[in-house]
C-alpha cells in the first residue's frame, strides 16, 4: 500500500520521494473527479509542508496566500504527521466549498479562508524575449502530463511551438523554464528531450 511504502521512504530520510495513491493519478491526470483545488502546489522538506507555486490566478494568492509559506493546519486540523497525499486530500475537496488554512509566514501565523475553484491552467506557454542584440524563444512548461496518457500531445505541440519560434521569429536560441515542474510521464519527457 502507497502508506508502508510512504513510511519506507521516511524511514530512508527521503525528503524529496512521495508515492501517491492510485486515485490521485486518476483525479489530477485524468481528470476523473469532482474534487477542486486553490491553485497552489505543495511540497515537503523536513517535514514541512509549504506552498512552492501559487498561481496568480486561482483564489489562494486572491487570499492572500504567497509561496513559502508554511502549512501547519488544514480546517483546524494538524498536518503534522501527514503525508503528501494526505495534504493533498485535505486542500481539495466540492467546488465553492472554504477550507481554512493556517500558515507560518517569516515565523508569524496567520490564517486565511479560500474557497475551492475548478483551476484550469495550461501546462505550456511560450514567447519570445528580444534585446537589441538577441532573440530567445521561451517555453515554460508546468508538467509532463497531458489528460490521455497513451498519446505525446505535448512533445507534439512543443515541437510546433519550437517549429514556429524558428520560422517565424528566428530564434538564436531556447531557454526552457521547467522550474515548479510537476513531473509527469517519461515518454513525454523523453520526447520533449530528444526534440
Amino acid at each position: 500500500t502507497s502508506a508502508a511504502i510512504n513510511g519506507y521512504l521516511a524511514s530512508a530520510h527521503d525528503p524529496h520521494t512521495t508515492i501517491l495513491p492510485r486515485n490521485y493519478f486518476d483525479d489530477h491526470i485524468l481528470g476523473r473527479t469532482s474534487r477542486v483545488g486553490l491553485g497552489v502546489s505543495v511540497g515537503r522538506v523536513a517535514n514541512r509542508f509549504y506552498l512552492y507555486r501559487v498561481d496568480e490566478m486561482g483564489p489562494a494568492y486572491a487570499a492572500g496566500l504567497r509561496p513559502y509559506d508554511i502549512v501547519t493546519h488544514i480546517d483546524d486540523l494538524s498536518i503534522d504527521g501527514f503525508y503528501l497525499g494526505d495534504v493533498i486530500d485535505q486542500l481539495e475537496g466540492p467546488a465553492g466549498s472554504r477550507v481554512r488554512i493556517d500558515v507560518l509566514r517569516e515565523n508569524t501565523p496567520i490564517s486565511f479562508v479560500v474557497p475551492r475553484q475548478n483551476i484550469s491552467a495550461p501546462p505550456l506557454a511560450y514567447g519570445v524575449i528580444q534585446s537589441q542584440r538577441h532573440t530567445m524563444g521561451y517555453v515554460k512548461l508546468t508538467t509532463f502530463m497531458h489528460h490521455n496518457p497513451e498519446e505525446s500531445l505535448l512533445c507534439s505541440e512543443i515541437s510546433r511551438i519550437l517549429s514556429d519560434l524558428q520560422t517565424n521569429y528566428h530564434i538564436e536560441g531556447l531557454i526552457f523554464d521547467l522550474r515548479n515542474n510537476l513531473g509527469g510521464f517519461l515518454h513525454e519527457a523523453a520526447c520533449i528531450s530528444a526534440l
